[in-house]
């Protein structure tokens, strides 16, 4: 019995090009994570920092460590270790 060679070529063809793709997915989905992290530190930073300089809740601009795990953001540009490490934020 002969195999038709006109389905079996585009069949390889598409199933390489399909494994090609969920090949990059993960990376990609590794960097919009690292992205939101980011945005999220940049965020409760900004919180914290208008917080240490008086401005009331409602007046504040990023958000309070929702998630209770700003702890693990880098520090903050231009704060100190003291202030970012272990930092608990009012939740208004």
């Amino acid at each position: 019995m002969r195999m038709n060679t006109r389905i079996i070529g585009p069949g390889i063809l598409g199933g390489t090009l399909l494994a090609l793709a969920l090949a990059v997915l993960p990376d990609d989905q590794h960097q919009l994570e690292a992205a939101m992290w980011d945005d999220y530190c940049k965020g409760v930073a900004q919180w914290q920092r208008e917080a240490n300089q008086g401005v009331p809740a409602a007046e504040r601009f990023g958000h309070p460590d929702y998630e209770n795990t700003a702890h693990r953001c880098p520090p903050a540009e231009g704060a100190s270790l003291t202030m970012t490490a272990g930092m608990r934020l009012a939740a208004n």
